[in-house]
């Protein structure tokens, strides 16, 4: 039996430096383009999406979250009020048609994971984000909520491999 942790700590280290970037970005935009220059509402996508403020109309930025298997086509929409959003996913680079094979790898099998086909995180940061999507990802459904939900302000949307949509109460979802 594979035992998966549910340590953010390891997958953080797990992090592309990239990551670091993105954070870094969001937060100097955050902290002296909105003082600096004035900025008040802004969508920043740097690989992963935070907003700041709301649109011009006053409605809360919206980020359509791709579906796994339909192409240019949203399984979601989310409001980002205050919380960026990242996506895992088996769609985006894959290694067979079947999407079995991808570029998201179990750190402990060596294969990708086979239980689902996208984890969307609306969390307080870009970093926490993209790596819980990743982590919950691999995880698999049951410990990734858990992962998910010992994190404060965080919450998912999932996609299983039958397609079906589950999500965690609190995520951002606009109807």
């Amino acid at each position: 039996m594979i035992r998966i942790r549910t340590s953010l700590t390891y997958y953080v280290r797990q992090l592309r430096c990239h990551d670091d970037l993105e954070e870094h970005l969001i937060s100097r935009f955050n902290r002296y383009g909105t003082s600096a220059h004035g900025i008040e509402h802004a969508l920043v996508n740097t690989g992963e999406f935070g907003a700041i403020g709301e649109k011009q109309d006053g409605a809360p930025w919206r980020i359509g979250i791709q579906h796994p298997r339909r192409d240019y086509a949203y399984i979601a929409l989310a409001k980002l009020e205050g919380r960026c959003l990242a996506t895992s996913g088996d769609y985006a680079t894959t290694f067979s048609s079947d999407r079995q094979l991808n570029h998201i790898f179990d750190p402990f099998t060596g294969q990708s994971p086979s239980e689902l086909s996208s984890v969307s995180i609306a969390a307080p940061s870009a970093v926490l984000a993209d790596a819980l999507s990743t982590a919950a990802f691999v995880a698999g459904l049951d410990k990734g909520m858990e992962l998910v939900r010992s994190r404060k302000g965080t919450d998912a949307l999932v996609v299983l491999k039958n397609g079906e949509v589950l999500q965690t109460d609190g995520f951002p979802t606009h109807s």
